[in-house]
């Protein structure tokens, strides 16, 4: 909430024709306004008085309300705040505590394992919504899904992430492969999956398309390596022209080819990867560099799962969304270095940014969202 005063500053000038004798207000004004911050801390004592009973020599004391297990407890405001500052900000638990010690003048003195057990409980919080995000995740017709490297006690581990429009959904990983995939938001799903090239997706979901965004940047090492051969360049600028003219259509209103256009560009990307073919044959690729000839045969083989975006545009030409959605992970990986555990630490971090992200989904504040879960509040979602 924000308090405000006004301060009307009166006539606090003088003319120099009149000395001020003259001035009458016309009805307008100048405003300058001056916005600050104030720490307040609020400590509340709940008394329970001690009763004895005359009979039995028991001692019996009023049972204090939920929430207050031990002497010193914490509001939402500091969890929400503490937490927020951890997770989303990528500050250590040393530098939160000492954040809470200054802003309070001395008042707050929270532990590391205090802080540290606000990611148990807000995972356990937000159970029942990271089952509604899934939810809403699988009724959507595409999820765009990634990995990312992370460190869980020195050795590697993953953070994969489960993206559209409705939400996202984080999930903490040792390997890659099927059996990360396994209970995953694409697992049993009936709609598509945009992912870079890993067979393992293969084995989910109905629908794939890959990202071309990573093929544009392989055409072009390829080129860059083998510029003796043209192929590279050409099926480069179709699959940018392919996304200039979907775009133009989608700007239009449009939402799919005719099946002129459609045939054509299928028939030009079959031409380009025969050329490939002719090319390859008289110049052969050397030991030293495969790539250019592993990828036209990949773009052959999985022709559909490349274009895709032209039968159906509400699938992306790329997979940026999922991506893009990756780089608050990579933020608190440089500042963490690594998790001390998978499950009490990486995949309650990836809790807070599954219902984080999503609260941006739905043009939320995130910290809004942290405190509407602390403070118990049914719709954790409300502004």
């Amino acid at each position: 909430q924000v308090s405000s005063r006004k301060v009307d500053l009166g006539i606090r000038c003088a003319c120099l024709s009149c000395a001020g004798k003259n001035l009458h207000p016309t009805g307008r004004s100048k405003t300058r306004q001056l916005i600050d911050l104030k720490v307040v801390v609020s400590a509340t004592d709940f008394v329970s008085e001690e009763y004895r009973c005359e009979e039995c020599g028991a001692n019996f004391y009023a049972k204090f309300p939920s929430g207050l297990p031990n002497e010193v407890n914490y509001g939402p405001e500091v969890k929400s705040f503490s937490s927020f500052l951890n997770n989303y900000c990528n500050v250590s638990l040393d530098k939160t505590a000492e954040t809470l010690w200054e802003m309070s003048g001395g008042a707050i003195t929270i532990s590391k394992g205090t802080l540290s057990n606000l990611s148990k409980e807000f995972s356990t919080r937000v159970s029942s919504p990271l089952n509604e995000i899934i939810k809403d995740l699988r009724q959507a017709p595409v999820i765009q899904t990634d990995a990312t490297n992370a460190r869980v006690s020195g050795k590697n581990a993953y953070i994969f992430v489960y993206a559209n429009k409705n939400g996202k959904v984080y999930s903490a990983q040792a390997h890659k492969g099927i059996a990360a995939l396994t209970g995953s938001p694409i697992d049993n799903y009936a709609g598509i999956a945009v992912h870079d090239h890993d067979i393992s997706f293969y084995r989910f979901c109905a629908y794939h398309q890959e990202c071309n965004v990573h093929v544009l940047r392989y055409l072009l090492d390829a080129a860059e390596n083998e510029p003796h051969l043209s192929w590279h360049i050409r099926m480069r600028q179709l699959l940018l022209d392919m996304n200039r003219d979907r775009k133009v259509l989608l700007a239009a209103g449009v939402m799919s080819f005719d099946a002129e256009t459609l045939t054509s560009h299928r028939r030009r990307y079959k031409e380009i990867l025969d050329m490939a073919d002719s090319e390859y044959a008289l110049n052969p690729p050397t030991k030293y560099f495969k790539n250019g000839f592993n990828l036209a045969a990949r773009l052959r083989r999985f022709q559909a799962n490349h274009l895709l975006f032209l039968e159906n545009f509400q699938v992306p030409f790329d997979n940026n969304l999922s991506e893009r959605s990756l780089r608050v992970a990579k933020g608190k990986m440089k500042s963490a270095g690594t998790f001390r555990s998978m499950i009490r630490g990486m995949q309650r971090y990836c809790d807070f940014l599954s219902v984080a992200e999503t609260s941006k989904c739905k043009d939320g504040r995130v910290y809004q969202t942290v405190r509407n879960i602390f403070g118990g509040e049914h719709d954790i979602w409300s502004i």
